[in-house]
Protein backbone atom coordinates (compact mmCIF):
# COMPACT_ATOMS: atom_id res chain seq x y z
CA UNK A 1 0.00 0.00 0.00
CA UNK A 2 3.03 1.94 0.33
CA UNK A 3 2.45 2.80 -4.03
CA UNK A 4 -1.33 3.54 -3.27
CA UNK A 5 -0.69 6.14 -0.81
CA UNK A 6 1.33 7.85 -3.84
CA UNK A 7 -1.30 7.17 -6.59
CA UNK A 8 -3.71 9.13 -4.28
CA UNK A 9 -1.37 11.80 -3.16
CA UNK A 10 -0.84 12.10 -6.94
CA UNK A 11 -4.35 13.98 -7.46
CA UNK A 12 -6.27 10.73 -7.93
CA UNK A 13 -10.27 12.34 -8.01
CA UNK A 14 -11.97 8.76 -6.32
CA UNK A 15 -10.86 6.02 -4.76
CA UNK A 16 -12.93 2.82 -5.14
CA UNK A 17 -11.87 0.43 -1.89
CA UNK A 18 -12.41 -2.61 0.32
CA UNK A 19 -13.23 -2.16 4.05
CA UNK A 20 -9.81 -4.28 4.67
CA UNK A 21 -6.96 -1.82 2.43
CA UNK A 22 -9.24 1.19 3.90
CA UNK A 23 -7.95 -0.08 7.42
CA UNK A 24 -4.83 -0.89 6.24
CA UNK A 25 -4.04 1.85 4.29
CA UNK A 26 -5.43 4.61 7.33
CA UNK A 27 -4.98 2.35 10.12
CA UNK A 28 -8.71 3.00 11.14
CA UNK A 29 -11.07 0.52 11.93
CA UNK A 30 -14.58 2.91 11.59
CA UNK A 31 -15.20 3.28 7.93
CA UNK A 32 -16.31 6.66 8.23
CA UNK A 33 -13.22 7.62 10.50
CA UNK A 34 -11.12 5.82 7.32
CA UNK A 35 -13.03 7.94 4.89
CA UNK A 36 -12.16 10.99 6.49
CA UNK A 37 -8.49 10.26 6.95
CA UNK A 38 -8.25 10.14 2.95
CA UNK A 39 -9.89 13.22 2.87
CA UNK A 40 -8.00 14.80 5.22
CA UNK A 41 -4.98 13.40 3.61
CA UNK A 42 -5.12 13.34 0.19
CA UNK A 43 -7.05 15.30 -2.45
CA UNK A 44 -9.59 12.92 -2.90
CA UNK A 45 -13.22 13.94 -3.63
CA UNK A 46 -14.87 10.25 -3.73
CA UNK A 47 -14.45 6.94 -1.74
CA UNK A 48 -16.52 4.22 -2.01
CA UNK A 49 -15.77 1.30 0.34
CA UNK A 50 -16.93 -2.07 -0.39
CA UNK A 51 -17.06 -5.40 1.62
CA UNK A 52 -18.46 -8.07 -0.55
CA UNK A 53 -21.92 -8.96 0.28
CA UNK A 54 -22.04 -6.77 3.77
CA UNK A 55 -22.80 -2.88 3.09
CA UNK A 56 -21.15 -0.54 1.10
CA UNK A 57 -20.43 3.15 1.88
CA UNK A 58 -20.12 5.91 -0.27
CA UNK A 59 -18.51 9.39 0.74
CA UNK A 60 -17.79 12.82 -0.10
CA UNK A 61 -16.38 15.73 1.78
CA UNK A 62 -20.08 17.03 1.99
CA UNK A 63 -22.63 13.76 2.02
CA UNK A 64 -21.95 10.01 3.07
CA UNK A 65 -24.37 6.82 2.02
CA UNK A 66 -24.84 3.43 3.74
CA UNK A 67 -26.23 0.56 0.85
CA UNK A 68 -27.23 -3.01 1.90
CA UNK A 69 -27.17 -5.23 -0.69
CA UNK A 70 -29.72 -7.89 -0.57
CA UNK A 71 -28.41 -11.81 -0.01
CA UNK A 72 -28.20 -13.23 -3.64
CA UNK A 73 -28.12 -16.98 -2.30
CA UNK A 74 -25.74 -19.08 -3.85
CA UNK A 75 -22.76 -16.66 -5.22
CA UNK A 76 -20.94 -18.92 -8.26
CA UNK A 77 -17.76 -16.83 -9.06
CA UNK A 78 -17.07 -13.47 -7.16
CA UNK A 79 -13.75 -12.49 -9.01
CA UNK A 80 -13.72 -9.35 -10.95
CA UNK A 81 -17.04 -7.91 -8.52
CA UNK A 82 -14.76 -5.21 -7.45
CA UNK A 83 -13.09 -4.52 -10.91
CA UNK A 84 -17.12 -4.94 -12.53
CA UNK A 85 -18.23 -2.56 -10.27
CA UNK A 86 -15.03 -0.04 -10.31
CA UNK A 87 -15.23 0.50 -14.62
CA UNK A 88 -19.29 1.01 -14.10
CA UNK A 89 -18.83 3.28 -11.74
CA UNK A 90 -15.98 4.97 -13.31
CA UNK A 91 -18.05 5.06 -16.66
CA UNK A 92 -21.40 6.32 -15.30
CA UNK A 93 -19.46 9.11 -13.82
CA UNK A 94 -18.18 10.19 -16.87
CA UNK A 95 -21.46 10.06 -18.42
CA UNK A 96 -22.50 12.32 -15.71
CA UNK A 97 -20.02 15.03 -16.18
CA UNK A 98 -20.42 15.16 -19.88
CA UNK A 99 -23.91 15.75 -19.63
CA UNK A 100 -23.47 18.33 -16.88
CA UNK A 101 -20.24 20.09 -19.01
CA UNK A 102 -22.81 23.30 -19.27
CA UNK A 103 -23.99 23.62 -15.97
CA UNK A 104 -22.39 26.67 -13.64
CA UNK A 105 -20.04 24.98 -11.51
CA UNK A 106 -22.20 25.38 -8.29
CA UNK A 107 -25.27 23.58 -9.91
CA UNK A 108 -22.80 20.52 -11.25
CA UNK A 109 -21.87 20.15 -7.86
CA UNK A 110 -25.19 19.79 -6.34
CA UNK A 111 -26.94 17.95 -8.98
CA UNK A 112 -23.53 15.48 -9.12
CA UNK A 113 -24.13 14.97 -5.40
CA UNK A 114 -27.53 13.80 -5.98
CA UNK A 115 -27.43 11.58 -8.78
CA UNK A 116 -23.85 10.13 -7.23
CA UNK A 117 -25.59 7.88 -4.68
CA UNK A 118 -27.46 6.19 -7.63
CA UNK A 119 -24.47 5.77 -9.85
CA UNK A 120 -23.03 4.04 -6.79
CA UNK A 121 -26.26 1.63 -6.53
CA UNK A 122 -26.00 0.69 -10.03
CA UNK A 123 -22.62 -0.32 -9.65
CA UNK A 124 -23.10 -2.42 -6.92
CA UNK A 125 -25.62 -4.11 -8.96
CA UNK A 126 -23.52 -4.63 -11.37
CA UNK A 127 -21.05 -6.50 -8.82
CA UNK A 128 -23.65 -8.73 -7.22
CA UNK A 129 -24.98 -9.81 -11.23
CA UNK A 130 -21.41 -10.69 -11.97
CA UNK A 131 -21.18 -12.79 -9.07
CA UNK A 132 -23.94 -15.24 -9.74
CA UNK A 133 -22.56 -15.76 -13.17
CA UNK A 134 -19.45 -18.64 -13.33
CA UNK A 135 -17.63 -16.60 -15.79
CA UNK A 136 -15.73 -13.19 -13.86
CA UNK A 137 -16.77 -9.88 -14.33
CA UNK A 138 -19.82 -11.35 -16.46
CA UNK A 139 -23.35 -10.41 -15.94
CA UNK A 140 -27.16 -10.46 -17.06
CA UNK A 141 -28.25 -6.51 -17.69
CA UNK A 142 -31.86 -7.50 -16.73
CA UNK A 143 -30.19 -8.68 -13.23
CA UNK A 144 -29.07 -5.69 -12.99
CA UNK A 145 -32.24 -3.70 -13.47
CA UNK A 146 -34.06 -6.21 -11.44
CA UNK A 147 -31.53 -5.72 -8.25
CA UNK A 148 -30.82 -1.95 -8.58
CA UNK A 149 -34.19 -1.43 -6.47
CA UNK A 150 -34.01 -3.98 -4.18
CA UNK A 151 -30.16 -2.38 -2.74
CA UNK A 152 -31.74 0.23 0.04
CA UNK A 153 -29.62 3.65 0.29
CA UNK A 154 -29.80 5.24 3.50
CA UNK A 155 -28.09 8.95 3.60
CA UNK A 156 -25.84 9.31 6.87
Amino acid sequence: YKNAKAAFAAGAHMLKINTRELTEVTGENDISTAAHCIFSDYPIEIVGVTAGSEAAYLFTRNHAWRFDIPAMGTVQNPLGAGDTMTAVLVARLTEEKAKQQNIKKADFAGSFADNLANVFREALATATASCITRDPARFSPDKVRELIPSITVNEL
